[in-house]
């Protein structure tokens, strides 16, 4: 009679697992469970473009409502609707589109890669155990299958079974580590997937509230009348302004080459963050002062630059640390020529 080693079971269990599948019933039960968290993962996953797509449909969306508005102020500009609904759109773009959109890409891609890929992985590496698994079990079964036949033949031989019952062992010991484990990840990670639709669904949330937000408060001045700067002369400007929750708030500052900038800010209800930017001409971005703290004090942080050539300062107000409390600014400015 012949007779077939482990290695040889396992080769044909391994060509049988190849063609048909997981065979045996309770590992096809932990594959099914564990399929069950990868269609929701997938679920997320979409929902997460869908939030992506979405806000770069509305940045398309508002800047295509931006020109179609600057043509229409140029063709009338003497209408004052016109000129302010321009001016709301503009700030909605210059807000939505740089920051809101932005901060929206960063989460999505941190939630996808910091969460749902360590989760895909651990279900990537239990599902290869459950292979490896099903691999042993086959041959487990083809062994079965040999004794049961030797066992009726009357020819039991003692290699064998000593081989059957070590398999037997490595393979409900496995079984036993696997439903474990699989237990152990579904209840760890189905609290997980009902709040991940709970943190997409509050991304969508917040970008259409910021939008309204934006349409419903009055736009900056320097919208509305473009050709009137923050600075004139030597004249001091004062401004004060709130920064809302979660937001951000953009003062644009036209400058000449030869010009000098200075200003005094004070913030009231806690810290903000301040950073400033140049852009030339041609729109080319350059870092003039990283984010910097200003903490709620009586005392103005103090700051001035100097233009070496033509172009536009933005002065960006950070808010997004605070979940719950806006912030009021009170921003003094001042131009003088440079000697």
């Amino acid at each position: 009679m012949m007779k077939w080693s482990l290695d040889q079971l396992a080769g044909l269990s391994a060509i049988t697992n190849q063609f048909g599948g997981v065979d045996d019933p309770d590992l096809s039960l932990l594959l099914d469970r564990i399929k069950g968290l990868e269609d929701a993962y997938d679920h997320i996953e979409k929902a997460c473009g869908d939030v992506q797509e979405f806000s770069l449909t509305m940045v398309d969306s508002i800047r295509s409502m931006s020109l179609s508005l600057q043509a229409l102020g140029t063709a009338d500009p003497k209408s004052e609707e016109a000129c302010m609904f321009g001016a709301h759109v503009r700030n909605l773009d210059m807000e939505y589109g740089k920051w809101v959109k932005a901060k929206l890409d960063i989460e999505v891609e941190d939630f996808m890669v910091n969460e749902l890929k360590e989760k895909r992985n651990s279900l990537s590496d239990l599902r290869q155990r459950i292979n490896s698994c099903s691999r042993s079990s086959s041959s487990f079964q083809e062994m079965q299958l040999q004794v049961n036949q030797m066992k009726k033949e009357g020819a039991v031989d003692a290699g064998v079974m000593e081989e059957y019952e070590k398999l037997k062992i490595v393979v409900d010991q496995q079984k036993l580590q696997l439903q474990s484990d699989v237990h152990f990840i579904i209840e760890r990670d189905t609290p997980f997937v009902e709040h991940a639709f709970d943190i997409v669904q509050g991304m969508m949330q917040r970008s259409i509230a910021h939008n309204s937000a934006l349409l419903t408060q009055e736009p900056p001045k320097f919208l509305v009348h473009p050709e009137a700067p923050f600075v004139e002369g030597k004249e001091d400007s004062e401004i004060d302004f709130t920064v809302s929750p979660n937001g951000f708030h953009i003062l644009p500052l036209s400058i000449k080459k030869g010009k000098e900038i200075f200003w005094a800010i004070t913030t009231f209800g806690s810290e903000i963050y301040f950073r400033l930017l140049f852009k030339d001409e041609k729109m080319a971005e350059n870092v003039i002062l990283p984010a910097q703290r200003i903490c709620s004090t009586t005392t103005p942080v103090l700051g001035s630059y100097t233009g070496t050539e033509s172009g536009m300062l933005e002065m960006l107000f950070d808010n997004s640390n605070a979940l719950f409390r806006s912030k009021r600014i009170h921003l003094r400015l001042g131009v003088k020529d440079c000697e």
